[in-house]
């Protein structure tokens, strides 16, 4: 099995924050590292990743957005910044605004079974497929 690369993780976050790597590409390059699943807490600021073989990496995500989460949690709304940033009608600092606008306060990528599943604060989520 191999070993968890953080260098791998914090540099696919520091590139998608200045917009030269898409998701598509961060999900090939944590699971070219054995990355499963990661958790991103938006109210705590932290991203958690784990990997096939068991570990686990947490790291502290900086000041990288400002919006005010919602009470209110807005399916559609997450689904909208979803496909605009598809589309690469707006970056990945932009996709957190909207998504905290739409009330998301985490959500979780599984990388190997496709999906992202956004929360809200009171249990309410949207889940989104994407190709494995």
């Amino acid at each position: 099995m191999q070993s968890l690369d953080t260098q791998v993780i914090h540099q696919c976050l520091a590139l998608a924050m200045e917009n030269k790597m898409t998701f598509g590409e961060t999900v090939m390059n944590l699971k070219a590292i054995g990355v499963e699943r990661y958790d991103v807490d938006l109210v705590g600021r932290t991203a958690t990743y784990y990997s096939t073989a068991g570990e686990v990496y947490s790291l502290r995500r900086g000041p990288e957005h400002s919006a005010i989460i919602v009470e209110d949690f807005n399916g559609v709304g997450v689904a909208q910044a979803v496909q605009e940033i598809k589309i690469k009608h707006i970056d990945y600092p932009e996709f957190l605004q909207r998504i905290m606008n739409a009330g998301t306060v985490s959500y979780s990528v599984y990388l190997t079974g496709g999906r992202a599943i956004y929360f809200g604060r009171r249990g309410d989520y949207h889940v989104e497929e994407f190709p494995r």
